[in-house]
């Protein structure tokens, strides 16, 4: 999927919410969980070209995006929004060309099986447009992992230098060993908040999905297809449900996409769940925006499914949308590399609705994935999630939710190290 963003725009919606940190402090300050991920800190020295007056770190970011493609090559991604830069200088070196060195320290999320015992990264060293663009006409078809459409904008997702028959001419790259040290704990024994989605009797879910490319209106876009899929399994997990609109057929696709299901269980308790389709998030128009604030609002768990545009489709639904005060809510950005891309936005715009809550994630979860996810695996990783949330009789810890999403993605929830629930001591055995 190809992104024709200029590189400007691209690194302000990758990278929007970056802070510098000092050195030494860590890019980590938070537990996380994971079935099949760990999580290091890496730090390297690295240095680049310019001729641009643009500053020094923004290129330095630029540059850093490139980790991305790298990092996805071996099982892993890095945590964009926490990269910390230091001991930046530049000096010249020959006409208007000028070299900044720097210092990085990023989390890194990797599928523990895959971790090595070294790294280095190998990142295009001169950042100005047409340089970048020979870089791309020069290495991208042997350099990649084969995406098709790849355009210069997009091509950092991409990147894989390691790739067999790959071969970089050693001037137009920096090669940077990585360091690397502990980084976020992780825990294993945290599970969703039963007791707060419950505690109203009933669980609300809404789903977006997301076409693979806009305007399809067949069953054949990918997109489509995960919607279907995902209307299906609600179905069949829920068969008393009703719906609306009523009598859907199977398929319905692009013909009916805002789905509610509505399930009334014994006791009086209830599951609603929302499924809505776009054509894209990044830029909806204003009915649909205005549907998904209004159902996200009270919502427990929000699901996200669909490419991640290089960045813009997270970014995008952190403002779309609306929230109410001390409304426990876990996030899925269910799309590729979604960690490298969420930020600490959500968590401050929710702050806005609990002022006691200083770092905005005691009333929330974010689910997120460290390497690409296919559009087939996404309704999979849905139903993880609305199966475990809708058996309150048989609470699952986070990991053992995560260890029904394919593998392959490496989920990962931050922002459950202040829960505190627990099952009842009497009762079915917790998983």
């Amino acid at each position: 999927m190809s992104n024709l963003r200029s590189w400007p725009v691209v690194v302000a919606l990758a990278l929007a919410g970056c802070v510098e940190d000092a050195e030494g402090v860590s890019a980590s300050a938070e537990t996380l969980s994971s079935d099949v991920g760990t999580f290091v800190d890496l730090q390297i020295d690295a240095e680049l070209d310019t001729s641009s007056s643009t500053s020094p770190t923004t290129l330095a970011r630029q540059q850093l995006l490139f980790m991305i493609g790298q990092l996805n090559g071996v099982h892993a991604v890095a945590r964009m929004d926490k990269i910390a830069i230091s001991n930046v200088t530049t000096m010249s070196v020959g006409g208007a060309l000028v070299r900044v060195k720097y210092h990085a320290k990023f989390p890194v999320a990797w599928s523990a099986a895959f971790v090595p015992a070294t790294f280095s990264f190998i990142l295009p060293r001169n950042q100005d447009p047409a340089p970048q663009a020979a870089f791309f006409a020069q290495y991208s078809a042997s350099c990649s992992d084969g995406e098709p459409g790849l355009t210069a904008d997009s091509y950092y997702v991409h990147y894989r230098p390691s790739r067999a028959g790959c071969s970089i001419y050693s001037g137009d790259v920096v090669t940077a060993p990585a360091s690397k040290s502990p980084s976020s704990p992780i825990t294993s024994t945290k599970y969703p908040e039963y007791d707060r989605v419950w505690q109203d009797h009933a669980l609300r879910v809404v789903a977006v999905f997301a076409k693979q490319q806009q305007g399809a209106t067949s069953a054949s876009d990918a997109g489509i297809a995960a919607y279907n899929a995902f209307l299906a399994s609600v179905a069949a997990q829920f068969p008393g449900a009703t719906t609306t609109p009523p009598a859907l057929p199977p398929g319905p696709g692009a013909s009916a996409p805002d789905v509610t299901f509505d399930v009334a269980l014994p006791g009086g308790d209830s599951v609603q769940v929302v499924a809505l389709l776009a054509d894209s998030v990044v830029a909806p128009p204003p009915a649909w925006a205005t549907r998904l604030g209004n159902v996200t609002r009270t919502a427990d768990l929000v699901i996200h499914a669909g490419s991640a545009e290089n960045g813009a489709a997270v970014r995008s639904l952190v403002r779309l949308y609306k929230f109410a005060a001390a409304q426990y809510q876990i996030f899925f950005f269910d799309s590729s590399d979604s960690f490298a891309y969420v930020d600490g936005e959500l968590a401050r715009a929710r702050a806005a609705y609990n002022p006691s809550d200083l770092t905005g994630t005691k009333f929330m979860e974010v689910v997120s994935n460290a390497m690409p996810v296919s559009f087939a695996q996404m309704n999979g990783g849905a139903m993880a999630f609305v199966r475990a949330l809708a058996n309150r009789t048989q609470p699952k810890r986070y990991v053992t939710i995560l260890h029904d999403i394919d593998a392959a993605q490496v989920a990962v929830v931050a922002g459950e190290e202040d829960n505190t629930y627990a099952p009842p001591a009497i009762g079915p055995t917790p998983q």
